[in-house]
């Protein structure tokens, strides 16, 4: 981490900084936040393939678990979930 800056009241007001705003005033919570819920979906935006990810597993597949790769039907929620996606 870098050292702290040390206020400098001549150039902060020139450069308009404020040495009093903490992070939580410059939108680091908010920051947080948003990635806190992209860590918990495990991907940014949204999921180009609305088949669960234990569909994929070994245990999903000898079930006959549905994925686009093997089920017609699957294939086709997928192509049609796509076509619906704002990117």
């Amino acid at each position: 981490m870098p050292p702290a800056r040390r206020p400098d009241p001549q150039n902060d007001e020139h450069l308009g900084h404020d040495p009093d705003l903490t992070a939580d005033d410059l939108g680091a919570d908010q920051a947080q936040d948003a990635m806190d819920v992209e860590t918990d979906q495990g991907y940014r935006g949204v999921s180009p393939d609305p088949t669960p990810n234990h569909h994929y597993t070994v245990q999903g597949v000898t079930k006959g678990l549905p994925t686009p790769e093997t089920h017609p039907e699957q294939a086709a929620k997928v192509a049609e979930h796509r076509r619906t996606l704002r990117i």
